[in-house]
């Protein structure tokens, strides 16, 4: 097990967004997080990075508890994001970008990290020199993921984004437990473009977002 969500609550200020969240991401394994504007997806990837600290309830990741960790330490740990709405920086390159990401890999493996992402995003490399505000939108999502893969992280949290394969412009994020056993770094994808079915989800309820698991999906 990469990570372990129980009885976390989180919000801002007086408010209260996330309720008694419990789940957790098994190694190699794919978890969606699903609701509409305001559920609080964001909130939790926030709460689970340390950008906001959880009210209740422990995050645990790898066997260590985090709860009380600064987002640098989980960041240093193996823990990462893609940003909703990309956020490049649109003035630097596409590999002045994806260096930015390189937090903490040694100098003399960054060659090989970035093979690593130009092979997953072969345009990345072949606009390695331009800038990252020129690419089209779908590009700078892939640059977005990249910059957050250069850091090899174990646990990868790619920001909101849309999918056409939900009905009603739902969204989702998807929260991927990367570890394995073996190098390297497999895609997985299920029968919708999106994660397995088989795996687990965590669903918003309408007060806010609460867990939904009870075993795989169908």
């Amino acid at each position: 097990m990469i990570l372990d969500v129980a009885g976390v609550r989180s919000g801002y200020g007086r408010l209260t967004v996330l309720y008694d969240i419990d789940f957790r991401v098994d190694v190699g394994e794919l978890v969606m997080l699903r609701g509409p504007n305001g559920a609080g997806k964001t909130t939790l990837l926030k709460t689970i990075l340390g950008v906001l600290q959880a009210r209740t309830g422990t995050i645990s990741y790898r066997g260590k508890r985090v709860s009380h960790e600064p987002t640098h330490a989980r960041f240093a740990a193996g823990i990462s994001m893609a940003p909703e709405g990309r956020r490049i920086f649109s003035r630097l390159s596409v590999l002045e970008n994806l260096m930015s990401g390189a937090y903490g890999i040694p100098k003399e493996d960054l060659a090989e990290q970035l093979d690593r992402v130009f092979t997953l995003f072969p345009v990345l490399g072949e606009r390695r020199q331009q800038r990252g505000g020129s690419l089209s939108g779908g590009e700078q999502q892939m640059l977005a993921v990249g910059r957050a893969l250069m850091s090899r992280p174990r646990l990868l949290a790619p920001g909101t984004v849309r999918s056409g394969a939900v009905g009603g412009g739902r969204r989702r994020v998807r929260l991927a437990g990367l570890e394995r056993r073996r190098p390297g770094l497999r895609a997985e994808e299920g029968p919708h473009g999106g994660a397995d079915r088989r795996r687990p989800w965590v669903e918003s309820s309408g007060r806010g977002l609460k867990t939904e698991l009870g075993g795989s999906t169908p």
